[in-house]
């Protein structure tokens, strides 16, 4: 029993932590990944034979909802944990049995068993020089005298067996990263108008995520929004997409005024403020009925991405069975480079009115010019006020610095593993009556005819500089 259990151990330390199972467990995740964005997209119904055969077979697992996908993700996502701690060990064994073979001394007969090796001659005394010459090459020597001879062990990059470990346990880091972001992540959607102040409290965000579980208290930050910078090279082509806002800190203190543009973003207390791609106007309409309810409707006209498109938004009326189908033409356009053309001529500002019912059927009810209004079937609509605004997109995320930390290091461990390869020689230095025998060989971990080549050349180096 004392034998085999510990064989057994080895074994279940082995496939646990095997590269079988990790390949396994990386195509079972590449599924559930593909599975949960594919329902995203609502491709994979029941029966959709347009789904991937491999998505078809999960979904006879009942694996057809995104939430059902949650479990087997943990699971999947835990023994892969699980099969990284196992080979981590399984590394950390082989590292200790690297180095405990490299720093040993090695007799003549297992030396000459290497595919590099070389025995020659030396003076008396050679053996020391010979130990010198090597330490001037970085290697770290040992020696040892027993015998009538002399034993040499000396490494170079000896640091470089850890790599593979090291690379293996910045994994770690990676999944610690994103673990806090799953935890911490926030992101909302604001859109402002020139002049507007937005506080940072959770109410005010126009679109958000969830709450994150952890640092997700508001943080009270002021943003106004002085200057929207939108400019084209022509119709379709963006030029820019800038705004500069005022800052304040939660106590109201001012900070500065502070340019925000696609990829130069505001930083400010643990939160990213970034540029969104919404640009546009809203228009400040009033809907009113015979008895008097008022019904205030921002409506949101905004610029598409390529700068050609018309300014079209359609709103429903409640309880009334019509939809409101708006195009705003708008003088304020020629303030912005590249779509003066959009303006028109007149330098007017209106919107066409039509109404839909509940067939579809559309009437054209008139122009709506800015602060009039026009009635039609006991409803009063009234253009109020038109501004122009841009979005931003607010994130915060403590785990992405992380992250990048785990595969800066991830880089680090590969670039040992491949830049920084452990070379042992040794040596046996036999003492006869008037000379010393010299049995030199020597391995390098990676790159093996690269080492044999230069064998050579350290050899013949090692014999002048050893010569007495």
């Amino acid at each position: 029993m004392a034998i085999t259990t510990p064989n057994r151990f080895d074994r279940i330390i082995e496939f646990l932590g095997g590269l079988k199972l990790s390949f396994a467990l990386m195509v079972i995740m590449g599924i559930l990944i593909a599975q949960r964005a594919l329902i995203s997209q609502k491709v994979t119904a029941a029966g959709d034979a347009a789904a991937p055969a491999f998505i078809r077979f999960v979904n006879l697992f009942g694996l057809d909802s995104p939430d059902l996908l949650t479990i087997p993700f943990a699971v999947t996502i835990a023994l892969f944990l699980v099969n990284l701690f196992f080979s981590c060990i399984i590394m950390l064994r082989r590292v200790r049995g690297r180095r405990g073979s490299i720093r040993s001394f090695r007799g003549k007969e297992s030396i000459e068993a290497l595919a590099c090796h070389a025995t020659f001659r030396l003076a008396p005394g050679g053996g020391e020089r010979l130990a010198g010459a090597l330490g001037r090459r970085g290697y770290r020597v040992r020696v040892q005298d027993s015998q009538g001879q002399v034993q040499i062990s000396a490494v170079k990059r000896e640091a470089g067996t850890w790599g593979v470990l090291f690379f293996h346990l910045t994994f770690f880091v990676v999944m610690l990263g994103a673990a806090i972001s799953l935890l911490t992540r926030f992101s909302g959607y604001v859109e402002l108008s020139p002049g507007e102040t937005f506080v940072d409290k959770w109410e005010n965000y126009r679109r958000k995520t969830d709450r994150p579980m952890l640092l997700g208290h508001d943080r009270n930050f002021s943003l106004r929004l002085e200057e929207i910078n939108l400019s084209f090279w022509r119709p379709g082509e963006v030029k820019q997409r800038a705004s500069v806002v005022s800052v304040f800190d939660a106590g109201g203190s001012f900070l500065g005024r502070k340019h925000i543009q696609v990829n130069n973003p505001l930083r400010i207390d643990g939160t990213s403020v970034y540029q969104g791609g919404r640009y546009g106007f809203i228009a400040g309409i009033d809907v009113s009925d015979e008895a008097g309810t008022v019904l205030h409707m921002p409506i949101v006209f905004r610029i598409t991405d390529d700068g050609s498109g018309k300014l079209f938004q359609v709103a429903r009326l409640p309880g009334a069975g019509l939809a409101l189908e708006l195009e705003l033409f708008t003088d304020q356009l020629a303030r912005i480079e590249g779509l003066e053309h959009l303006a028109g001529h007149g330098g007017v500002t209106l919107i066409k009115v039509n109404t839909l019912d509940s067939l579809g059927r559309r009437q054209f009810r008139g122009p709506l010019f800015g602060g009039a209004q026009i009635s039609f079937e006991g409803l009063t609509v009234k253009f109020v006020s038109l501004k122009p605004y841009a979005s931003f997109v607010m994130v915060r995320d403590y785990g992405i610095p992380v992250v990048f930390a785990g595969l800066a290091l991830m880089l680090a461990g590969l670039a040992v593993t491949y830049f920084w390869v452990p070379e042992s020689i040794w040596c046996v230095v036999v003492r006869e009556e008037d000379a010393e025998r010299v049995v030199l060989g020597g391995i390098a971990e990676k790159y093996h005819e690269s080492f044999r080549e230069r064998f050579g050349e350290l050899v013949d180096e090692l014999r002048r500089e050893s010569q007495g």
